[in-house]
């Protein structure tokens, strides 16, 4: 697991080219869990690893192709720790916009990182 300092550092070294998306994406590969929700029920649920990760979305690759449901909670294991010690998570509501081959993505709506200890932060996209 990398320190606060590390992450921040090797996200610094990857800069995409050219970027025409409003926010600029993160390549990184983190493991994932997934439920697929409809009308306040899981439909499904599976694993997967992030193909890369912004402050408006995520792309993920599942382990199965996700059927037309949009909306899905996504649980992130975040590289960075907090205080350098307790590990983090990211949990995302958000909405499945587009599907392609083995991979989706997803717009965050709601995000909250938390520790093993309880909640940390959280933030409600407009």
């Amino acid at each position: 697991m990398l320190n606060s300092a590390e992450f921040k550092t090797s996200l610094l070294l990857i800069s995409p080219p050219r970027e025409r998306r409003s926010a600029v994406r993160f390549e990184v590969e983190l493991a994932l869990s997934y439920s697929l929700i409809r009308r306040r029920k899981v439909l499904a649920s599976g694993r997967g690893t992030t193909v890369n990760v912004s402050s408006t979305g995520v792309l993920l690759r599942p382990e199965m192709r996700l059927p037309d449901v949009r909306e899905i909670h996504l649980s992130i294991e975040w590289p960075a720790s907090r205080q350098d010690r307790i590990p983090m998570r990211l949990f995302v509501i958000g909405e499945v916009v587009r599907r392609q081959g083995a991979q989706a993505a997803v717009k965050l709506l709601r995000y909250e990182f938390q520790t093993t200890r309880g909640r940390v932060a959280k933030r409600e996209l407009t």
